[in-house]
């Protein structure tokens, strides 16, 4: 009786399961790819599909889709007719998707076997559940650094206030290790015209509906190849000062898509009064950044900047907060 019992209720429980969706999207993927998709498809969690949509591969990588198609019944390959750029075949992915959950994958990470199984249990009421990830080089080895270290991710802002860190700041979150409710695509599909990063524009916008929930636990082990190795270098404050005054002296200008989501962000989602300030603030901080406005008008700003310095850059101290302040006024 208590075997039935212990049965009944695996039973009932693996009945339950929701199908996860995988988005992948390739191009010229054939050094990484089967790596990849062996971390997919022996997940823990086992009710997925894997949608992967081939951006006009040169590579053998259209061979390595089709070989995998046939062995899993999981897998389901489109090919495009044309190149369509990362965004808009990520676009395509996630709308083939069957699941009531959709994770992003690109194609040269590795996940954790229980990638999916985290974030799942993480969700709950949110829009977006999402992770963190370990760096490792082309040969696959660490790199001794996590992702939120190099993105200066050291806690989350409580409620709206994680609005100044996606829009004031940069994107803390990375799209491959992210799982994502598909009825919140209703809404942020599709990517604004001006927005350069799916994952940044994801994860800003669910603050306006059901949030993101995180955790510092590595899911995924985030491949970074010569350029991208470089770049996640830190750098020391003496650095970040003489890069400072490089840039004062070459008026080197100042870009950003942050423009395109406060506005598409509030044509598309109903904005609080509290949230609509933090908009406000954000939008004056890009101005300031951006040097759109006079200086005595970027010296008030920046008093708006230093009092939300911390969430703007999710650091606990204000240890390059001078500098940082010298910048927006030069």
């Amino acid at each position: 009786v208590l075997l039935f019992k212990f049965l009944y209720v695996i039973f009932v429980r693996v009945s339950k399961m929701a199908l996860i969706s995988i988005a992948m999207t390739t191009y010229n993927g054939e050094k990484f790819l089967r790596e990849q998709i062996d971390s997919i498809l022996n997940q823990t969690y086992k009710d997925i599909e894997l949608v992967i949509c081939d951006d006009c591969s040169k590579d053998s990588t259209r061979e390595i889709l089709k070989e995998y198609e046939k062995k899993d019944s999981r897998v389901h390959v489109f090919f495009n007719e044309q190149n369509l750029g990362f965004k808009k075949n990520f676009e395509k992915a996630i709308s083939l998707c069957n699941g009531e959950y959709v994770a992003l994958s690109d194609q040269d990470d590795v996940w954790e076997l229980n990638h999916l199984e985290k974030l799942l249990n993480i969700l709950g009421n949110a829009d977006i559940a999402c992770g963190n990830a370990q760096l490792i080089d082309e040969k696959g080895q660490s790199l001794g650094l996590k992702l939120n270290q190099t993105d200066g991710l050291n806690y989350i802002p409580e409620k709206d206030n994680l609005v100044y860190r996606l829009i004031a700041g940069n994107g803390a979150f990375q799209g491959a290790s992210m799982l994502i409710k598909r009825s919140f695509f209703q809404k942020a599909l599709p990517i604004p015209e001006g927005v350069l990063f799916h994952d940044a524009w994801f994860a800003a916008a669910s603050c306006f509906k059901n949030g993101i929930n995180y955790t510092f636990d590595v899911i995924n082990n985030y491949r970074q190849h010569q350029t991208q190795i470089t770049s996640h270098k830190k750098s020391s404050y003496l650095t970040k000062i003489k890069d400072l005054i490089i840039r004062i002296y070459k008026k080197e200008s100042y870009k950003t898509d942050r423009f395109a989501y406060i506005e598409n962000i509030r044509s598309r989602f109903s904005v609080t009064e509290i949230q609509n300030k933090i908009l406000d603030d954000c939008y004056k901080i890009q101005m300031m950044r951006a040097k759109k406005i006079n200086f005595f008008q970027r010296l008030s700003v920046n008093l708006i900047f230093a009092k939300h310095y911390k969430e703007i850059y999710t650091q606990k101290n204000k240890k390059y907060m001078f500098s940082r302040m010298l910048k927006n006024l030069f």
